[in-house]
């Protein structure tokens, strides 16, 4: 990563690349008063603009050892707002690189962008929802400070008396085809149903496709549009089937793709995991390659993994009607117009996990890429037992 002189168009730094990934999902962001650059990639890292030294190298979570790429500072330049979706903002003291807070979104919507306001009094978080939190931190700080409890930072200047308050309008853009995939999953995937219980896993926040959907990346007539929604029993378990969560490494179709859906939140105990999944681009993926893997967080701060892989846990979802389905646990079968032509089969996998920890709460579970590059998983629902 260059620092470049804008006046003389000289490169003042060239911080090393092997700290860094890719500036387009790990940003960077220099602090108003010039003092801080802050940058994501390994790790949330802060320099001192001038000597260019490496002052903290802060650790938001042990979840996220990479950092991540929403950047705040406040306008004296005294705290770094660092965004951690779905887990909260964490602000940080510049002087001392301690962490001052932890602020929680009462929901578990991701969100795009960080901002102060000119007094450093209040600190405004997009949601990609176009939600706005907004985090009044004056009064925060007398609310810890009457526990003594607040940060060791020069307290704000009292609140002005307003003579006249005034309604604001806010109107968010967004790009028209982020607008237009928003409004298909709106219209395109139900609404969970009333009598869906806490053991079936809300993942309305977290579906990025639809069943009926023939993307470019399926081919056109290979979808799921025969799968019905609801509450459906499959393979023994009951699962609120209504839309995908779709992973993979890179786009075939130049579209934005997941790597990872992190943070659907469970918050409960239990003996077993019950997953309906499957992968599509997995019919050459040899026997025993791990195309996803859940990672499982707990209460008490232990998490655990578990791979998913071909043979054992999935196939193809577009399967050969003769194929060999013997290792697997096929949860349910169709055939789609595609496969109405060619004898190949639409089928969702079920995979049952034993919790090896079934007295200890699992708040959320991370969904990942497993990194097969011709093989991209999908989850349909989650049951706990």
């Amino acid at each position: 990563m260059k620092v470049w002189n804008v006046a003389s168009g000289q490169v003042v730094r060239d911080l090393s690349a092997s700290s860094h990934v890719s500036v387009g999902f790990h940003p960077v962001a220099f602090s108003p008063d010039g003092r801080w650059l802050a940058t994501s990639g390994e790790g949330n890292r802060l320099y001192e603009v001038g000597s260019w030294e490496l002052r903290f190298k802060l650790a938001v979570s042990p979840d996220y050892p990479e950092g991540v790429g929403k950047f705040a500072f406040s306008p004296d330049g005294a705290i770094l707002a660092i965004g951690n979706p779905p887990l909260g903002t964490h602000l940080y003291s510049t002087a001392t690189g301690q962490r001052l807070a932890i602020l929680e979104s009462p929901d578990q919507a991701f969100f795009s962008s960080l901002s102060f306001s000119p007094d450093g009094t209040t600190l405004a978080v997009l949601q990609w929802d176009r939600v706005v939190q907004l985090w009044d931190l004056r009064q925060m700080r007398q609310q810890l400070a009457a526990l003594n409890l607040d940060w060791e930072l020069p307290a704000f200047p009292p609140a002005s008396d307003q003579v006249e308050t005034k309604p604001m309008r806010i109107e968010i853009a967004e790009e028209p085809v982020v607008a237009e995939r928003r409004a298909l999953l709106a219209r395109e995937i139900p609404v969970r149903s009333a009598d869906a219980d806490a053991r079936l896993i809300d993942l309305s926040a977290f579906y990025n496709a639809t069943f009926a959907e023939s993307s470019k990346k399926w081919g056109g007539g290979n979808d799921l549009s025969e799968l019905m929604p609801g509450l459906r029993e499959l393979a023994g378990v009951v699962f609120d089937v209504r839309g995908l969560i779709e992973l993979e490494g890179f786009s075939r179709d130049g579209s934005f793709c997941y790597e990872a859906m992190k943070g659907i939140r469970v918050n409960q105990v239990c003996s077993r995991l019950h997953l309906l999944h499957s992968a599509i681009f997995a019919v050459k993926t040899p026997a025993g390659t791990c195309v996803a893997v859940y990672r499982v967080h707990y209460a008490d701060g232990r998490q655990v993994q578990f791979p998913i892989v071909t043979g054992k846990d999935v196939l193809d979802c577009f399967g050969e009607s003769d194929q060999d389905s013997s290792g697997v646990v096929v949860a349910w079968t169709a055939q789609n117009e595609t496969g109405r032509k060619t004898g190949r089969k639409a089928r969702l996998f079920k995979t049952t996990w034993n919790n090896p920890f079934p007295s200890v709460p699992i708040t959320r579970i991370d969904f990942e890429w497993g990194g097969a590059r011709e093989a991209n998983p999908f989850l349909v629902a989650i049951t706990t037992e």
